[in-house]
C-alpha cells in the first residue's frame, strides 16, 4: 500500500487521475515485471534505476516504502490483534493520503472512505462508536462554519473540504480526543507556515491532520490507557 500510495502520488503530480493496469517507469512507460516491483529490494538491486532506460527512478518510491512498513510493523509489534489489524490498515491508508496530499495537495475521496470506514470498526471494536459519531457531527459542523466563514472574510479556503470530510471520519475512531489531534496538527501546520511564509505554494494540512492523528491514536492513547491500569 505504501508503494501504491507513492506511484499513486507521483502519477496524480503529472496529471494522471488514477493508478490502473501494471505498474510501469515513470520515464520509458515499460510495464515492469513482478520481480521489479518488490518494496525496496527492488530499488537496491536495480541500484535506483529502471532496467529498461536506466532512468532514476524517483527516491519518493523507498522513502514512502521505508516509511509506511515502519509504520505498520510498529503497529503490530505493539498492539495485540485484532486492533493491530484495523490499525495497520488504517495507518497504512493514512500513509498513503499524506503521500498524495505532499505532491499534489489532494486527498482522494476513494481513500477518505476507506479510513472513514475503518475508523468506524476501530469505533465500534472499542464499544464508542455512536459517541464518535455524536462528536463527529459536531466537530465537522463547527469546522464547516469556520471555513465557509473564513473563506467568505478572506477570498480564499482556509481548509480544504477533503481535509474536513477526512476530519469527520478520523472522529469516528478517536472521538472527542481528535480535538487533541486537531490541535497538535494545527501546530505542525503553524511551523510548517512558518517555514514556508516567504515562499507562495500553498502548505498542504493533510499531512500535519494525519501526522497528529496517529501520534494521538497509535502513541498518546495506549500510553495513558496503559498507565491509568
Amino acid at each position: 500500500m505504501a508503494s501504491f500510495g507513492a506511484t499513486w502520488a507521483l502519477r496524480r503530480a503529472q496529471g494522471e487521475q488514477s493508478v490502473s493496469g501494471r505498474s510501469r517507469c515513470d520515464r520509458c512507460a515499460h510495464a515492469l515485471g513482478y520481480l521489479e516491483t518488490v518494496p525496496l529490494l527492488s530499488y537496491a538491486v536495480q541500484h535506483g534505476r529502471c532496467r529498461h532506460c536506466a532512468a532514476p527512478i524517483s527516491p519518493f518510491h523507498p522513502i514512502a516504502e521505508i516509511g509506511g512498513a515502519l509504520l505498520v510493523a510498529s503497529i503490530f509489534a505493539l498492539r495485540p490483534w485484532p486492533l493491530a489489524a484495523l490499525e495497520g490498515g488504517l495507518g497504512i491508508t493514512l500513509w498513503a493520503l499524506l503521500l498524495v496530499d505532499i505532491r499534489t495537495f489532494t486527498l482522494p475521496d476513494v481513500a477518505v472512505v476507506l479510513a472513514g470506514a475503518l475508523s468506524a470498526l476501530l469505533g465500534a471494536l472499542q464499544n464508542s462508536l455512536l459517541l464518535n459519531l455524536a462528536f463527529s457531527i459536531l466537530i465537522t459542523a463547527v469546522l464547516l462554519v469556520a471555513t465557509l466563514v473564513l473563506k467568505n472574510r478572506r477570498g480564499h479556503a482556509v481548509m480544504g473540504y477533503g481535509d474536513l470530510k477526512l476530519i469527520a471520519g478520523l472522529t469516528l475512531w478517536l472521538g472527542p480526543d481528535m480535538t487533541l489531534a486537531l490541535a497538535l496538527a494545527s501546530t505542525i501546520g503553524l511551523i510548517q507556515f512558518a517555514v514556508h511564509k516567504n515562499r507562495p505554494e500553498r502548505i498542504a494540512f493533510g499531512p500535519a491532520l494525519i501526522a497528529g492523528t496517529l501520534t494521538i491514536g497509535l502513541i498518546v492513547r495506549p500510553f495513558f490507557s496503559l498507565a491509568s491500569q
